[in-house]
């Protein structure tokens, strides 16, 4: 399948970051199963030309800004995998901001030039982030409505929309009827992202239960309306690691290496850990919590069920993320510092450091894609302890007799809510601590699910799939509508 994926980061391209990394992950997998995919960035001051190897390929694009024509210089070079990469420049306007929607917006014009500049037409356009989300409203005009391409929105931040005053309505080169009362208003302002959401074939979020969240009402950052319009639209998507990265054999910076075949090294990195974050070095069910603020709701339930967690189960926290709550996350530590460890801020190399050390893993995050959580713990054979939300229990296949006999057990799942649900979760993770045959076989599960990319690819064919074939049918559809018009 032909695929132009749209964004305005790349690991390691533009730097690191949660977003930056997935794109990589996904252009990388998606060339090594044998599809033909090409990434389009804007050429911003973030971007490293010499590792991109990029050089001016001569063709020039243009596109209006209100009564102003802008012209948009192609670069070309490499992106992960192998991948064909373009990279945008405005001309005259120096190097592209993202976050300045007049030239993110003529970046999306000029994006659907891409196919007649270069005689390739992508079958789907694989759109991220709110910056690239205006895109998906061009794909009908711009490319031409018959036989695609589908566009496909993935929602990795959902808090980051792209709100703007109407005035700079025309940096986007859309028709007044997209934003008066359109998918782009919303409280007489821009949405770039309500936008996009709207307007894209099919919409995608980094994880199932992310996708979850973003339909329910207060954790949707406003957009419940609009993610939950979408229906079975709206895709939640496991996606990968990038399994070298993280990898306990591969050692970086571990005291000892381990793997699922060979677990004896976790041992050592929990007594590592313990000592590093000065925790009582004690025969204790080692817990991190990543995320903390992520959600705020779930914070707050651990807020409630602290000191019962600490004072009456022979459990070791260790509290990882910045949030309001700062200060007695800081004060717990303090008080009780052989039971309890509060990290803010947590580098690459520390954070496989608590992944390999930790026993288990308790996210307490929104499921924001990238973010450090139960997904790299698993890796390290820290057994997750997530919580169901519509079913999604992100990549866990919870403990039962015959998941803990066939070898698929990787986790524990709750379903309740409030300080209470965490406690009896936290509890139940003790029990089943103290059967060492099957805390052994949840870590051994754990460690051997496919959190890979290639997983992750595999998934966005078949999305890729049903997004043409939904566009060719919308466009079947607006022609009959025509023609029986006439």
């Amino acid at each position: 399948m032909d695929v132009l994926i749209v964004a305005t980061a790349c690991a390691p391209l533009t730097g690191d970051g949660p977003a930056a990394r997935d794109v990589a992950g996904l252009v990388r997998a998606l060339a090594s199963c044998g599809h033909e995919v090409r990434l389009a960035l804007p050429l911003s001051s973030s971007i490293d030309r010499s590792r991109a190897g990029l050089s001016p390929s001569g063709i020039m694009l243009h596109a209006r800004a209100g009564d102003r024509l802008q012209l948009g210089r192609v670069w070309t070079g490499s992106g992960p995998g192998g991948a064909c990469l373009y990279a945008i420049e405005l001309q005259g306007a120096g190097e592209l901001e993202t976050e300045d929607l007049n030239q993110i917006g003529v970046f999306c014009q000029l994006v659907p030039q891409l196919q007649v500049r270069f005689s390739w037409r992508p079958e789907v356009v694989h759109c991220h982030e709110w910056q690239t989300a205006p895109v998906c409203a061009h794909a009908g005009a711009a490319w031409g409505i018959s036989g695609g391409p589908a566009s496909v929105l993935t929602v990795h931040d959902a808090a980051r929309q792209g709100v703007a005053a109407r005035e700079r309505w025309s940096a986007l080169g859309l028709p007044d009827d997209r934003f008066a009362g359109g998918p782009f208003e919303m409280g007489g302002a821009i949405n770039c992202l309500k936008g996009g959401v709207e307007t894209a074939v099919l919409v995608t979020a980094a994880l199932p239960s992310y996708a979850a969240r973003l339909r329910r009402p207060g954790t949707g950052c406003g957009l419940e309306g609009s993610f939950g319009a979408r229906g079975e639209d709206l895709i939640g998507v496991l996606h990968g690691l990038d399994a070298e990265a993280w990898n306990p054999s591969g050692g970086f910076g571990l005291a000892m290496p381990f793997s699922a075949a060979q677990p004896a090294g976790k041992s050592v990195c929990k007594l590592v850990l313990q000592r590093e974050l000065k925790l009582a070095e004690r025969h204790e069910l080692v817990v991190a919590v990543p995320g903390l603020g992520g959600d705020p709701e779930a914070t707050g339930w651990l807020a409630g069920a602290l000191e019962q967690l600490v004072t009456a189960l022979p459990v070791q926290l260790i509290l990882i993320g910045g949030d309001e709550l700062e200060d007695a996350w800081r004060s717990r530590a303090a008080a009780q510092p052989a039971r309890v460890a509060y990290v803010r801020e947590a580098d690459e190399a520390l954070q496989r450091r608590i992944a390999a050390g930790a026993d288990a893993m308790l996210p307490v995050s929104d499921g924001r894609a990238g973010a450090f959580g139960h997904l790299h713990g698993m890796r390290y054979g820290a057994v997750p302890i997530v919580r169901r939300l519509d079913g999604a229990t992100d990549g866990v296949v919870e403990l039962a007799p015959s998941t803990l006999s066939d070898g698929t057990a990787s986790g524990l799942v709750y379903d309740g809510t409030g300080p209470r649900a965490l406690v009896d979760a936290l509890v139940r993770a003790v029990g089943a601590s103290e059967d060492a045959g099957v805390w052994a076989g949840l870590m051994r599960g754990a460690m051997q699910q496919d959190l890979s990319w290639a997983a992750a690819a595999e998934a966005y064919r078949d999305i890729y799939e049903r997004a043409t074939a939904s566009a060719l049918a919308s466009a079947l559809a607006a022609r009959l509508s025509a023609a029986n018009g006439r």
